[in-house]
């Protein structure tokens, strides 16, 4: 991927996490994202194709907060129940609980 594709996927799977908490799943339509995200409903079809690919991109870019989460825990997770404890905590890391992402 282009430097400038990552700028703009992340700027359309924000502009989606805020957009869904605002409409709700069902009832949020593409227009309503590009708004969010100052672009086009053209520009999210250019880059993925259909809502349901905007949400599965939004739903990867949420999972790789929550896989950073898990290491950066385990980095200093000294043993068995360490390790599972900061599982456990990465789980329920700040990153992971704004009120948009509670939404999706």
């Amino acid at each position: 991927m282009s430097r400038i594709r990552d700028i703009r996927n992340e700027e359309l799977t924000t502009a989606a996490k805020r957009a869904v908490h605002r409409h709700g799943y069902a009832q949020v339509t593409m227009t309503e994202i590009a708004l969010e995200a100052n672009a086009s409903a053209a520009s999210i079809n250019y880059y993925f194709g259909t809502k349901e690919k905007l949400m599965e991109a939004t739903m990867r870019r949420l999972l790789s907060v929550l896989r950073q989460a898990c290491l950066d825990r385990l980095r200093t997770a000294e043993g068995p129940r360490a390790r599972l404890t900061a599982l456990v905590e990465a789980n329920f890391d700040d990153r992971l609980f704004t009120p948009e992402q509670c939404s999706l």
